[in-house]
């Protein structure tokens, strides 16, 4: 098999850490990453990987809490998401500034959905954070980006596993990252989060806003387990809620998609991460994440070879 590849990173929350893991031992094997594109989470991986910025980033974004990271989301309760995100990536501007698409290390393609005409879109030029932002904007959870006369969301709408526009696809050896894989993985994590509960002394004035308008309706409620609540698929057919019925509901559908895709456009190699090892904000785990990609790539390797 060739060593220079092209690696296709999918939708799926914080899952997604564990790409940053993928990539440091195929990089650890040899192989040559020479394009990559990208869906939601996986839209912000490839981009700093093409970007150079990969590892920098990763130790950035693991020296910092869980409550830090949520309260850079941004709160806000409009009608079409309750995190903005801006402050993200403004502070990701300021540690690494935004580059052109065009102007990156190796090809990159960054795919979101135009939910006015129904149809994928796939940035390879302008702006990478800017193309990130439309990209992980999950529907209902983080607000739509405004593009050009329409309206942008998450790239794992219609494509969570984007391998039909990776550059170069038909010169290279394509990997993919699964984030939908079935096989089980809920005792995977070692290191658990068992108080989620975030101090009132240390919360910021937009936190605490939000906090004093949700408590008007849930009592005791932390922004934490709102975030939980609101991305949590139904569990039990004894109790399934409004919100739980669209989450799951829509869950159904992208694995559906992502499924497709991979047999519409066969992959050289799939390296599958278990989708239930995290819940969807789940950025307590990260470093563990990470070490499980390492580990499951590997796997996948050896496997190929025997």
């Amino acid at each position: 098999m060739k060593k220079d590849i092209g690696l296709v990173l999918s939708s799926g929350g914080a899952r997604g850490a564990t790409q940053i893991g993928v990539i440091k031992t195929l990089e650890k094997q040899g192989y040559n990453i020479k394009s990559v594109s990208g869906a939601s989470i996986g839209s912000m991986i490839a981009g700093m990987y093409a970007r150079g910025d990969l590892y920098e980033f990763e130790q950035w974004i693991t020296s910092l809490t869980e409550e830090e990271i949520l309260n850079m989301l941004g709160f806000t309760l409009k009608k079409n998401g309750i995190l903005k995100v801006d402050s993200f990536f403004e502070i990701l501007n300021q540690k690494f500034p935004d580059k052109n698409i065009e102007d990156l290390n190796i090809p990159c393609a960054i795919a979101a959905t135009d939910i006015i005409s129904n149809k994928p879109i796939y940035f390879t030029k302008g702006s990478l954070y800017k193309a990130m932002r439309a990209s992980i904007a999950i529907p209902s959870l983080i607000v739509p980006v405004h593009y050009n006369n329409t309206i942008l969301v998450d790239g794992g709408v219609l494509n969570p596993i984007p391998i039909e526009p990776l550059p170069n696809r038909d010169k290279l050896d394509v990997f993919v990252i699964n984030l939908y894989a079935n096989e089980e993985g809920k005792n995977l994590i070692v290191k658990e989060k068992t108080d989620n509960i975030i101090s009132p002394n240390r919360r910021n004035r937009r936190y605490n806003a939000f906090i004093n308008r949700i408590e008007n309706f849930i009592s005791r409620a932390n922004v934490k387990n709102i975030l939980d609540y609101v991305t949590s698929p139904a569990i039990s057919a004894d109790n399934v809620g409004y919100i739980q019925l669209l989450n799951t509901s829509a869950i159904a559908m992208i694995e559906r998609i992502a499924d497709l895709s991979i047999k519409a456009y066969p992959p050289d190699v799939i390296i599958d991460i278990p989708k239930d090892i995290c819940k969807v904000l789940d950025f307590g785990n990260i470093k563990e994440l990470i070490e499980y990609g390492e580990v499951k790539a590997l796997e996948t390797l050896k496997k190929m070879v025997l």
